[in-house]
């Protein structure tokens, strides 16, 4: 259930020319390899022009097509996905097609398909007859190969304005039914689809959703598109997604009201189980879930919930009142930050076989924020940082091992500002294992990132990568970081976004490539 279906994707190639329309070969001859995306809004330009889409090469930077899209055009990737075993996971392949919403100077939003591979990569066809799209909510294969996809979309309502959002709506569209065929309609607004169902043969067969403050669930036959009401004793209740079932992939816990329950599902119908906890009044701390159990908290308390459904108390934290606010998992251990905002607070690991007493890690004063940079099995990298936003303050990373009870935590940066972290292409319950952490290494210097600071750390290896020059650049000028860290394919090569340089304030915007474990591989891509 609810598997995670887009992802960048890319390759390897040689250099072309305009008028070539090769893809790159990819690596090892994966024919799954793309070109990158990246998106632009060229100064002076108006009209489609005023924003524009970039198909670029990732292995020579060179960009091999520009797609007009005009002012507040979305897009999202899809790729190929091999689902695991149990149905929980899988793994995510290079992105192979482009969605995107072209709007037109006459108010009109109309969809399009490019794929990013192949011969005919770059191609744009039209999706639907929608005509006024504002923006792509969720994307889901509806083939595990990629061939076709379910957009959902938003559009403007009667009004045909995206901006006036009261009387928006929301539709269901199907890739391959082509630019003469009406989209299907989808009652579930701005929430999140809870789950898309695929057969054996890896397609799409349903989609379900439901009405929170209806307490209504539907089902939409992907071969029709007909919608199914599905209530099965939730007419007129408050229902919440709880969590992933443990093992099952046609099961999820929901809540109703207080009371944790099991929905089951299959073939377009839906079934409602016995009650399985109830909360208190509480606050919910955190939900995770894994291979083998359910987790959540309340108040200082950790619980475990089996797959049958059994709920048991995991461990009482010492310090209690301030509630549970973070978690991330490894193999053995839950990680749990304890504390109220901008208070002190404290780093816990809790054996998830509760055979051990929660081990703290560091206790954090005068308001700094934990959060969590990566995992890789039992490794574990957090940090910390006084700002709110970790990206764009002062960050101090450590580094520790969740089944280790003898080695404290080792500092691995200190003052590094503009951090972000590259996944896996593994994805185990929504959720995918981070493989390298990105960064500039500043001193803790407000204005002091430039090429030669840009720095890469590979989680499972402990090491660290200088992907910049080793001396300073010819040009003395300073970088701000105003996008982000596209994540690229198997080979770690990546996308970094929205470089501006202090010398041009304000106009001057670079993206560069670079691959995560070679030093010395950042490569400006140059925009036309």
């Amino acid at each position: 259930m609810g598997l995670v279906l887009t992802a960048c994707g890319g390759g390897s190639d040689s250099p072309k020319s305009a008028n070539d329309n090769r893809q790159p070969s990819g690596v090892g001859g994966n024919a799954s390899s793309a070109y990158l995306v990246t998106e632009s809004s060229p100064a002076g330009a108006t009209g489609l022009n005023a924003h524009q889409l970039h198909l670029v090469n990732p292995a020579t930077g060179e960009v091999f097509k520009s797609i007009p899209v005009g002012p507040g055009g979305g897009y999202e990737l899809g790729g190929a996905f091999t689902p695991s075993a149990n149905g929980q996971g899988g793994t995510r392949e290079n992105a192979s097609v482009l969605f995107f919403i072209r709007r037109y100077d006459n108010g009109e939003g109309h969809l399009f398909q490019a794929p990013l591979v192949g011969t005919q990569a770059g191609v744009e066809t039209r999706i639907s007859n929608v005509i006024d799209a504002c923006g792509i909510w969720e994307t889901k294969i509806a083939r595990l190969d990629a061939i076709a996809s379910w957009l959902r979309v938003e559009t403007a309502g009667d009004d045909h304005d995206c901006r006036q959002g009261l009387d928006n709506q929301f539709v269901f569209v199907r890739s391959d039914f082509g630019s003469a065929v009406a989209p299907a309609g989808s009652p579930f607004g701005r929430e999140k689809v809870l789950v898309w169902e695929y057969n054996a043969q890896g397609e799409l067969t349903w989609i379900y959703g439901y009405v929170p403050w209806l307490g209504a669930v539907y089902a939409v036959d992907t071969s029709t598109a007909k919608l199914r009401p599905v209530t099965n004793g939730f007419t007129l209740q408050t229902v919440d997604i709880f969590s992933a079932h443990p093992t099952d992939a046609h099961k999820a816990l929901v809540r109703v009201g207080r009371t944790i329950t099991t929905l089951s599902w299959l073939n377009g119908e839906a079934s409602l189980g016995p009650a399985v906890a109830t909360l208190t009044d509480a606050p919910l701390g955190f939900v995770g879930t894994d291979a083998r159990h359910v987790y959540f908290s309340q108040d200082s308390k950790v619980y475990r919930i089996d797959p049958q459904g059994v709920v048991s108390l995991l461990t009482d934290l010492p310090q209690g009142g301030d509630g549970l606010d973070v978690i991330a998992q490894t193999p053995s251990s839950l990680l749990i930050v304890q504390g109220a905002q901008n208070l002190d607070s404290t780093l816990w690991v809790v054996s998830k076989n509760g055979d051990s007493k929660p081990r703290l890690i560091e206790t954090l004063v005068d308001g700094s924020n934990y959060f969590l940079a990566g995992i890789a099995g039992e490794v574990v990298v957090y940090g910390s940082s006084t700002e709110r936003d970790s990206s764009q303050g002062f960050v101090t990373l450590k580094r520790f091992v969740a089944n280790s009870a003898v080695q404290p935590p080792t500092t691995l940066v200190t003052g590094a500002r503009y951090f972000y972290g590259i996944n896996e292409r593994q994805i185990n319950h929504g959720e995918s294992t981070t493989s390298h952490l990105f960064w500039c290494e500043v001193g803790g210097q407000p204005n002091n990132c430039r090429a030669d600071r840009l720095r890469s750390y590979r989680l499972s290896t402990d090491t660290v990568v200088n992907l910049g020059p080793l001396s300073p650049p010819a040009d003395p000028s300073t970088w701000d970081l105003l996008g982000d860290v596209d994540y690229v394919d198997r080979s770690y090569r990546a996308m970094l976004e929205e470089f501006g340089s202090s010398a041009s304030p304000g106009s001057a915007r670079a993206r560069w490539l670079f691959q995560a474990d070679t030093p010395q591989s950042l490569k400006a891509i140059v925009l036309p």
